[in-house]
């Protein structure tokens, strides 16, 4: 991969510059049928992943963070019955160099990406399916997982009152935006020939706003449930031809499941009381915060042809 782009020096000054990435991202696989029903299987793969465009256009050749590898392996086992599906996947991610933000300007002033060092995702995957009676299926899946950065890293937080910036030192915490516990299920009933109804959840797990694993920085867990009903009909224009009505958030909750932070440190100014954004927490400092609420209750008709 070769990028010719507009950067910027280190007197912050526009300089065209080049770079030349070269990577090798070979898989590995393994299947092996145990029986009619049951099946193993393995594999090993690479990945690399290049900075993003911010992080070569806002950077110098100084300062800019390498690409990141990845090495994946995964376990699996599936068993396919008469009235039932059931599949099991582990999986170890193990990262280096991953690139992270930390609050860290580079040399001409902005806030890029860095690498750490060694990071990981590990966790196991089950999904499955179960026909309880004859109109009625169960599917379901789940994902329990640790993600973490093992080594040292150095968070930069501003400090309004020396117009500094503070270092703070942290270890073994969790990837940001890595929940650690996700679910999903889904109950379908036919109610007659061409129609029937769904009830579908989706669970996610806390998460960490960045990568400190502060509690004063983290997105809650939620529930959302969903109910679907749907019919189709034969069709002498189309091919398939189905009507769906959708209520989304169905129990009304209210959740987030996104949001920005930026922190600061001061100890002579306090602007958490005028300004709505902003939070004090219990590390003597200051949260920026802003946070995407999503939709609650909601409606939506949908009308599907094939050709």
């Amino acid at each position: 991969i070769d990028y010719i782009f507009e950067g910027l020096d280190s007197e912050g000054n526009s300089a065209e510059q080049e770079v030349n990435l070269a990577f090798f991202n070979p898989k590995f696989g393994f299947y092996h049928t145990l029986n009619d029903n049951q099946s193993l299987y393995a594999s090993f793969g690479v990945a690399n992943k290049e900075p993003n465009r911010s992080d070569y256009t806002e950077s110098t050749p100084e300062s800019r963070p390498t690409h990141e590898t990845l090495y994946d392996t995964e376990i699996g086992y599936k068993q396919i019955g008469n009235k039932m599906i059931f599949g099991a996947n582990l999986y170890f991610m193990n990262y280096k160099n991953q690139l992270i933000m930390t609050g860290k300007l580079n040399d001409v002033g902005e806030r890029t990406h860095v690498n750490v060092a060694e990071s990981f995702r590990k966790g196991i995957e089950i999904e499955g399916m179960y026909k309880l009676t004859k109109k009625l299926n169960w599917a379901a899946n789940m994902t329990l997982s640790e993600n973490k950065i093992a080594s040292a890293f150095i968070e930069h937080v501003d400090n309004w009152d020396t117009g500094g910036v503070n270092e703070l030192s942290h270890e073994n915490t969790d990837l940001a935006f890595s929940p650690n516990v996700i679910w999903a299920s889904q109950l379908n009933y036919k109610l007659g020939d061409n129609i029937s109804i769904d009830f579908i959840s989706k669970y996610i797990g806390k998460q960490f706003i960045d990568n400190t694993s502060s509690e004063n920085r983290l997105l809650n867990d939620y529930l959302v449930n969903n109910l679907r009903l749907s019919y189709w009909w034969d069709s002498k224009i189309f091919n398939t031809a189905k009507l769906t009505l959708q209520i989304n958030n169905l129990l009304n909750n209210e959740y987030v499941n996104n949001a920005w932070i930026y922190r600061f440190i001061s100890d002579i100014w306090d602007p958490s009381g005028s300004d709505h954004y902003v939070n004090s927490d219990s590390e003597r400092g200051y949260n920026m915060a802003g946070y995407y609420p999503q939709a609650t209750r909601n409606y939506l008709l949908g009308l599907t042809l094939g050709f």
